[in-house]
């Protein structure tokens, strides 16, 4: 027979574990749930868009100090120049001179019908053509034609402006109105050639007989003739052909 206080035992033993059994029932109304330690506590790290916020808020703090940092003040640099001296000019006692040379003689062309006269001067011939830049409204002999000391014989060739460039009449205006037998003078000191016209006509620019040798002395005087307006040029040139009649 089995002593009482082992039946005892055991229904107090049942009931023991029956209290703890109800206590850890995750399923019970009474008791309170089990937490989970692999769950985050909400109540510890708050709400995520309200920190989200403080984050953007704290990189957006974060730039403008960088920036304010690292924008480079403007630097103020003192240049120094140092002034450059001229030398000034030193004066001397001694001038110097320049070299003097005798005078060229001076050639004239006067022609009484037209009550004009010009200065000969000597145009230089440059590649094709010659320079006419200083001509003005003086006469100028072709280099490379007869000059007047070819007493006997030769082609002296004098070109003249028909018109200015501001708009005045050139020495050779009116050398179209010339008639065979009109004379013009050419003048040397106090020597003088006349010659007698014997031609004068219009010339394409590109015709060069004009300017031939001649085995008689005479004078050729060319000029621009039949301005373009549209074009703006001179399509033609004038020519007059004199012969030397007298040497005084």
């Amino acid at each position: 027979m089995r002593p009482v206080f082992s039946r005892q035992f055991q229904i107090a033993e049942c009931r023991w574990q029956h209290d703890i059994l109800k206590n850890v029932n995750l399923f019970s109304r009474s008791s309170r749930p089990m937490r989970n330690p692999y769950r985050r506590n909400r109540s510890q790290s708050g709400h995520p868009l309200m920190t989200m916020v403080v984050i953007l808020i704290g990189i957006a703090f974060g730039i403008v100090v960088t920036i304010r940092q690292t924008t480079a003040s403007p630097v103020t640099v003192n240049l120094q120049v140092t002034p450059v001296v001229t030398p000034s000019v030193i004066s001397t006692d001694t001038q110097i001179l320049p070299t003097l040379r005798p005078e060229l003689p001076k050639y004239w062309l006067y022609i009484p019908s037209l009550g004009k006269t010009g200065q000969i001067i000597h145009l230089t011939l440059e590649g094709s053509s010659w320079n006419i830049q200083n001509l003005g409204n003086n006469v100028g002999h072709l280099i490379g034609t007869a000059w007047f000391d070819d007493a006997e014989a030769g082609n002296v060739v004098l070109a003249g402006h028909v018109e200015l460039r501001d708009g005045t009449q050139g020495i050779f205006a009116g050398l179209n109105t010339l008639a065979i037998g009109d004379t013009f003078t050419i003048y040397k000191g106090d020597v003088s050639r006349e010659y007698v016209i014997e031609s004068s006509y219009e010339t394409d620019p590109s015709d060069l007989t004009p300017l031939y040798w001649s085995s008689d002395a005479i004078v050729t005087l060319i000029t621009c003739s039949n301005y373009d307006l549209l074009g703006n040029e001179y399509l033609n040139r004038h020519i007059v052909v004199a012969r030397m009649i007298d040497l005084q």
